[in-house]
């Protein structure tokens, strides 16, 4: 997007300690934070913490893989509106004045209007929505751990060489990360270990969900292709990989045990620690052959 919202990393003063070389006044950069909310059909589903970029994709892939919504055709439409910064009072040299400033988590609202789907309040009655506090960035509120998800049916089988080459392609297109650090990614690639797309943000959920939405918004088949995301794998991130029928998660990180039972419940290949030249296979291993 355009410069609409902060960028995705803010300048601030700060003093970086040596101990052996002493004190030194630089310029650092922090990654930006949005605080979105997300509404469907007029109704609030969640407030998610994120970075200010592919907020749209974010937003579809959220409501999508989280059970809100079947499917991106339901959607009618969806609008994005930016809320102002605001002001605050400061004193230079003794004298008040007023000055425009950037909060430290900027506000924005994307609407998303579905036609034929129940009210948010029916789905969360009819499906056992529970609340589901989440184990690092983002909102994983109303996920269901227990409801009604089908088995990861797809029978692509996919090579060793291509897994172990999916963290330095990975790391070598974090164009953000590298800039200001800070930043989960998560990427998209097929089975011949092509990256489709690679999506950074605050949360790791938040990363995952935007590559869901830019999937389902560019009509890509989810069956046969592969999600590999940087930090600790939990039930969740198996959660929305199932949800959408993708049938192998790679880290580069450790894997909760709870993530690898439900990997293992719902028929999906799970790989951890998938750095230099190792990773840990913790479900379905069958989907992985040597080459």
């Amino acid at each position: 997007m355009e410069d609409k919202f902060l960028g995705l990393g803010n300048k601030i003063e700060a003093i970086k300690v040596k101990p052996l070389l002493g004190w030194e006044k630089i310029d650092d950069t922090l990654p930006s934070e949005l605080l979105l909310t997300i509404i469907l059909n007029d109704e609030t589903v969640s407030v998610v913490s994120c970075s200010p970029e592919n907020e749209i994709e974010l937003v579809v892939g959220y409501l999508i893989s989280n059970g809100y919504i079947c499917h991106y055709s339901r959607i009618n439409t969806v609008s994005l509106c930016d809320v102002e910064a605001g002001e605050r009072a400061v004193s230079v040299a003794g004298r008040a004045k007023k000055e425009k400033f950037a909060l430290p988590s900027r506000k924005a609202v994307v609407n998303v209007e579905v036609d034929g789907e129940e009210s948010l309040r029916t789905i969360r009655k009819n499906k056992n929505f529970q609340l589901y506090l989440s184990s690092g960035c983002g909102s994983i509120d109303d996920l269901i751990i227990e409801g009604d998800i089908s088995e990861v049916s797809g029978k692509a089988i996919f090579y060793q060489d291509i897994i172990l080459k999916l963290n330095l392609e990975t790391s070598s297109h974090q164009e953000y990360r590298k800039r200001i650090g800070g930043l989960h990614s998560s990427a998209l690639f097929d089975r011949e270990g092509k990256l489709l797309v690679i999506m950074e943000d605050l949360g790791r959920h938040n990363s995952i969900d935007k590559v869901i939405g830019y999937a389902f918004l560019n009509s890509i088949n989810l069956s046969d292709k592969i999600i590999f995301t940087t930090g600790r794998i939990t039930l969740d991130t198996v959660y929305k990989a199932a949800k959408v029928s993708v049938p192998l998660v790679v880290t580069d990180c450790s894997v909760s045990y709870g993530a690898a039972l439900l990997a293992r419940r719902l028929n999906l290949t799970l790989i951890g620690y998938a750095r230099g030249q190792r990773f840990n296979i913790y479900s379905c291993p069958w989907r992985v052959l040597g080459k």
